[in-house]
């Protein structure tokens, strides 16, 4: 339809009556620019809702949601004219109920338009307001009409769409083909099968490792237990045996801790809580019992006041040794060596004295006994195979030298070092001073170097001292020894019936060249002997061992036993 020809007008302006958006017309009569601001000044403030209607209306029916109605019954309405020719028609009356109908359903829309200040608290019915806007508008703007109608099918059209696409996204999901059906029972029974016999083994493994470990752990504190204990191990042909003990602030080792081992079980005894170890004496010393230990020689030398004499005993160090490893290997690295296993060092200075032990300090003390008996297996099997068992058994024979486990006084001396080369008097004075000492040390169950260092002992020897005086100038001399034990001193001096005045102190001997390529020579022949049988060196002579063979002596351990065959011979003919 060919547009229609709109007459050029004055502007004219429009007003709204107080009954709403539907209200009667104030007038239509022309007026000049300006003059309507002034007589109309109250209507428009009641105009600018249907401009925001309007606007509403032609973007595609979208409405303030119900925060923002019920925010604008509480303001006063702003003061605008709203002119006729900026208006638009809605469309049909038909087309426009029903988008209102969806507009109210989605947002709840201008419900209730802003109108008047005297019209707040009248409130009216949506639908009726709209159709008088309708009225009013219709007559007015035919052409604009036809084109909001189309832009309004434009928009109902883009909506349709949308929803039928989403339609087809959800009939797509209910037309997915359907899960698979799974049995129930089929799927229990097969967890069962799997926890049966994947998940239980792996458990159960593991309890029973913690419950040995718990039993492992266990320390006998009481004469019950520990008499309990000793019969069982009275019954084993082989035990393995270690001791804690503590020996920086006494002249005898403190023991702290006993380890005990047989084929099927471990246990710690508590010397500190047990009194009396007699229980353990019979089975640390029967025949009838091997003891397995590691390095025994402090340990047995420990043990002595306590049990008596250990024997027999198999010493892995020595068997080891004898097999070819380092002659002073630790028992750690023994057992990773030929065993495979590594033991944890987290509680290599630790104090044994204090109580209570901590689990983690148990189970270390139990390693070390856990392991001596295949130790022995292994390292036996080796020498078997070597044929030096004999060589073993030799070896083992000087740990039953009870003497050999403790230091009498009257050789107290041999202990001391740097001291070579002494004339007669110093001698008789060295032997003296070192005997005085150790007495002191074990009645006051102190360590000999907290009576009188080693050094402060050389310095009285090399220096005689005739008085206190002198006594206290000696370096390194402690006041408290020279106040207490200073005449005591002198006493020994005054015994060893030193001249005066004293002989000049030896000076330091000129090295024999003659003597030094003999012993250069010998220790060639150690070298050669030693890679023959696969040996350390060490194991076969010391370098002191030489010395003493070039200065004539035979009295020394290369010359007995199966060192003699080894190598005794073949040293004395090159001599």
């Amino acid at each position: 339809m060919p547009p229609m020809n709109v007459p050029q007008m004055p502007r004219m302006w429009t007003c709204i009556g107080s009954s709403g958006l539907g209200g009667r017309k104030q007038g239509d009569q022309q007026h000049p620019p300006g003059e309507g601001l002034q007589d109309h000044h109250y209507d428009a403030r009641r105009a600018r809702p249907f401009e925001r209607r309007l606007h509403d209306l032609a973007v595609g029916g979208d409405q303030p949601d119900q925060q923002q109605q019920s925010r604008g019954h509480d303001r006063h309405l702003p003061q605008r004219i709203l002119p006729e020719a900026q208006h638009q028609p809605v469309g049909g009356d038909q087309q426009r109920r029903q988008h209102h109908l969806e507009s109210e359903h989605r947002g709840r829309g201008l419900q209730d338009p802003l109108g008047a200040a005297e019209e707040l608290e009248q409130r009216d019915v949506p639908r009726e307001r709209e159709h008088r806007v309708d009225q009013h508008l219709r007559g007015f703007w035919p052409a604009q009409y036809r084109r909001h109608q189309a832009a309004h099918h434009e928009v109902h059209a883009q909506v349709a769409a949308h929803r039928e696409r989403e339609q087809q996204r959800r009939g797509r999901q209910v037309l997915r083909p359907p899960a698979q059906q799974r049995d129930l029972r089929k799927e229990l029974d097969e967890l069962l099968h799997v926890f049966r016999c994947r998940r239980v083994p792996r458990i159960m493994g593991r309890i029973v490792q913690v419950i040995l470990r718990i039993r492992l752990q266990r320390i006998v504190t009481k004469a019950p237990d520990l008499a309990a204990l000793a019969a069982r191990l009275a019954a084993e042909p082989r035990v393995g045996l270690d001791t804690e003990f503590l020996r920086e602030r006494t002249y005898r080792a403190q023991l702290c801790l006993l380890q005990l081992s047989s084929p099927g079980d471990a246990a710690c005894v508590d010397p500190l809580a047990l009194t009396d170890l007699t229980p353990l004496a019979g089975v640390l010393a029967s025949s009838a019992v091997i003891k397995v230990m590691h390095a025994s020689r402090q340990d047995l030398e420990v043990l002595m006041p306590s049990t008596g004499l250990v024997r027999p005993v198999f010493d892995t160090q020595i068997a080891a040794a004898l097999t070819g490893l380092p002659a002073q290997i630790g028992y750690a690295e023994a057992v990773r060596r030929l065993l495979g296993q590594q033991l944890a060092k987290s509680h290599t200075r630790t104090d044994w004295s204090r109580r209570p032990l901590s689990s983690e300090q148990l189970e270390y003390a139990l390693d070390d006994v856990r392991y001596l008996l295949p130790l022995a297996a292994r390292l036996e099997e080796e020498l078997g195979r070597l044929g030096r068992l004999e060589w073993l058994a030799e070896e083992l024979s000087t740990l039953e030298d009870a003497g050999a486990l403790g230091t009498e006084p009257d050789d107290a001396w041999q202990r001391l070092k740097g001291l070579n080369e002494l004339d007669p008097a110093r001698v008789r004075l060295t032997r003296a001073l070192a005997a005085w000492r150790e007495r002191r040390a074990v009645d006051s169950n102190r360590p000999r170097g907290w009576i009188l260092d080693d050094a402060v002992l050389r310095d009285i020897i090399l220096r005689l001292p005739r008085s206190l005086e002198a006594l206290a100038q000696i370096p390194g001399m402690p006041p408290a020894v020279v106040k207490h034990s200073g005449e005591e001193l002198l006493a020994q001096l005054r015994g060893a019936d030193i001249p005066d005045p004293p002989p000049p102190p030896p000076g330091r001997p000129r090295p024999d060249p003659a003597k030094a390529a003999l012993v250069r020579k010998l220790a060639a022949i150690i070298q050669a002997a030693a890679r023959e049988l696969n040996l350390v060196p060490e194991v076969l002579a010391t370098r002191r061992d030489l010395e003493l063979l070039v200065d004539g002596s035979r009295d020394v351990g290369l010359l007995r036993g199966w060192r003699r065959g080894a190598v005794g011979e073949r040293l004395l003919a090159a001599l």
